[in-house]
């Protein structure tokens, strides 16, 4: 911002940041827009529908995982994506939690 002599912000360099921060709220609008668009939890968001995150890090995430995959598989909408997806995750967690993947039963 530029600034008066006595150190008062003048008009101009205030109009030049808030030009900067509404064009950052603004990209990160458009992000987000754009996250709702492609994700499952952007369709559900649209729909009204209430959902569960569950974060790779919590205990139950293998558990939540395991069962999500066990009811899609059932339905037939297990697709190979989503199988990949869930072996990066399987390996993941047996890295570096070897005694906690095998105490759940496989579904």
């Amino acid at each position: 911002m530029s600034r008066r002599p006595e150190g008062k912000i003048t008009t101009k360099g205030m109009r030049k940041a808030i030009k900067a921060t509404h064009e950052e709220h603004f990209q990160r609008m458009m992000k987000a827009e754009g996250l709702l668009d492609s994700g499952r939890a952007g369709k559900l968001l649209k729909k009204g529908k209430p959902f569960i995150v569950v974060a790779h890090d919590e205990p139950y995430y293998l558990d939540v995982y395991r069962l999500i995959r066990w009811h899609e598989r059932q339905k037939d909408r297990w697709t190979v994506e989503d199988e990949s997806a869930f072996q990066i995750a399987m390996s993941y967690w047996m890295e570096r939690c070897p005694i906690r993947t095998e105490a759940i039963d496989e579904r």
